[in-house]
């Protein structure tokens, strides 16, 4: 890596030192932002706060990553060139541009995780003219040339990976209703990320395997703080949550902020995903989630340990609002549960209570109060959290209960016992609870334990045509009112003409009454076939089947 270092070392120098004002015509400029580490970074707002003289930067620099964004999506091949001649820039300002574009794609754009962050800027009669993503050959230590790529994936890599961050976010997004505020979409998003991904423990090993981009971060669901950073951001931007990067290159570490009600908070997902260990063979418990870091001041994060005490350009974005530093959630470990407009935790006597995500206090309201007798092996108590199809499922240290959300109602779901171990944790996917079994919490999880939650099917389906007509008469029915609709389940609608799919529909079981008309796409279908499935094209219905009358259709 000593390589890779000098040539940052010397392209530095270039761009802060460079005398820009000589600049031969048709001549092209390195622009490099390094990949490896976001520490040393100055945060500088938003691109149009730049303090420059020419506001057209903002408008050249969006231009290029709108470009860059369309990759994933797109069937055109790798842009080799961007054109940027229409904004007439001054190629003595040409450090600055590097700076502020820099800055752009690699911080407050983490879907842009293919650029491997070398370009060229080329200027001719004294104006930038094009960003040319050309392979750049430099040497390395041994004098030997070496060729560093624009593009750090194939075209066909790029579209595979954004379908799995895609993927994801569909996931994530499952859990977020529309009537949410902006804290209750970023806690849900927090707590999810807290709960599903763990800290890559590989950096203890080898900096350079740790996970620190958006797509690796989402594939193999472990990462660092760039990664925790970039997944958490990227998401924001996805729910239209101002958000901005934290870095410190004091404690080499980054985190978030987000903007809600017109101020800036705190959010350091890493630090809120507690390590126990730095064995790569550490399987974390799940379902413990801190919100000791979740919506802290300027003053708060500075004096809550010696992890935050400064940070690269305190002045952008200051977070002087201390409305949320007594926040009751601080003291909470574990995951919250939401369903249909109100959210459930376990307060520190271990009581299932309902509460007020958006109180400082939480206004608890107590739901079951015979947990408070738990008892583990250890002082602490660990009853977990997780809600499905309108029951909430939490655990004693042998026991999973299963509390009914409508009635009220707590009833014994499973019993084990267990040699020197106790149930620490759960989680539940793919309609199947997993629970997290541990001799010691800090040891991480020894086994799991999986039980099916439902038999199949739990929905029957029905349609008919009407008549000769292109409408169709779809209904959907819970075949157990216990299994509540889930955000997750989907109802698809096939069409075929000769055998062959012409088109298929989705629509969610939630936003269905019972049943509805549907307008077939293609007039010539001659068959539909409807279903439901989860997200994870699991079956939770029977297949129906109708051939439709074509004769008189119009």
């Amino acid at each position: 890596m000593n390589f890779i270092k000098k040539i940052i070392s010397a392209l530095i120098i270039c761009v802060t030192l460079a005398p820009t004002a000589i600049l031969a015509e048709n001549e092209k400029s390195v622009i490099y932002y390094p990949d490896n580490t976001l520490y040393g970074y100055s945060v500088h707002g938003d691109i149009a706060l730049y303090n420059s003289n020419h506001t057209d930067f903002n408008s050249c620099i969006e231009k290029i990553v709108n470009q860059f964004k369309q990759i994933p999506y797109s069937d055109d091949e790798l842009p080799l060139s961007i054109d940027i001649s229409e904004f007439t820039l001054p190629a003595d300002d040409i450090n600055d541009f590097k700076e502020q574009l820099g800055y752009a794609l690699q911080i407050e754009h983490p879907e842009l995780f293919f650029l491997a962050g070398y370009f060229m800027v080329q200027h001719n009669n004294n104006i930038l003219t094009s960003i040319s993503m050309e392979d750049i050959s430099v040497k390395n230590d041994n004098g030997e040339i070496i060729t560093l790529h624009p593009y750090s994936m194939s075209k066909t890599e790029i579209k595979r990976r954004q379908s799995i961050i895609d993927a994801e976010t569909r996931k994530i997004l499952s859990y977020i209703n529309n009537d949410m505020t902006p804290l209750e979409k970023a806690l849900t998003v927090h707590d999810y990320i807290i709960a599903n991904y763990s800290y890559d423990t590989r950096v203890y090993i080898d900096n350079t395997l740790a996970s620190r981009r958006l797509d690796t971060m989402v594939m193999q669901k472990t990462g660092v703080c760039e990664g925790y950073t970039r997944l958490f951001g990227y998401m924001m931007d996805i729910l239209e949550i101002p958000w901005a990067p934290v870095p410190s290159e004091k404690h080499t570490h980054i985190w978030n902020k987000i903007q809600l009600d017109g101020n800036w908070y705190h959010i350091d997902l890493t630090y809120d995903d507690p390590l126990f260990s730095d064995s790569s063979s550490f399987i974390p418990i799940s379902s413990i989630v801190y919100h000791k870091y979740f919506l802290l001041s300027d003053n708060a994060i500075k004096n809550i340990d010696n992890g935050h005490t400064a940070w690269n350009d305190e002045t952008i974005y200051p977070a002087n609002d201390n409305t949320y530093d007594s926040y009751f959630l601080h003291t909470n470990p574990r995951q919250l549960a939401y369903d249909d407009g109100n959210w459930y935790y376990f307060d520190t006597e271990n009581r299932l209570c309902s509460i007020d995500v958006n109180s400082i206090s939480g206004n608890p309201e107590i739901l079951y109060e015979d947990s408070s007798s738990f008892t583990w092996r250890y002082v602490n108590k660990y009853s977990s959290l997780v809600k499905y199809r309108g029951n909430l499922f939490f655990n004693s240290d042998n026991t999973l209960y299963k509390y009914n959300i409508q009635s009220g109602n707590t009833e014994v779901f499973y019993t084990h016992t267990f040699d020197n171990k106790n149930i620490y944790g759960l989680h539940i996917q793919n309609d199947t609870v997993y629970l997290e079994i541990a001799d010691n919490i800090n040891n991480g999880v020894s086994e799991t334990i999986s039980l099916p939650l439902i038999e199949y099917p739990i929905y029957s389906v029905s349609a008919s045509q009407y008549g000769h007509s292109d409408t169709i008469n779809i209904s959907v029915d819970n075949s157990d009112i216990q299994n509540i609709a889930e955000n997750s389940d989907i109802l698809y609608v096939a069409e075929y003409k000769d055998n062959i799919l012409v088109n298929i529909t989705q629509k969610k079981v939630t936003d269905i009454e019972h049943s509805f008309e549907y307008t077939l796409a293609d007039i010539c279908s001659e068959e539909i076939k409807v279903f439901v499935w989860n997200e994870a094209y699991m079956p939770l219905s029977d297949f129906c089947a109708v051939e439709l009358n074509t004769e008189k259709m119009e």
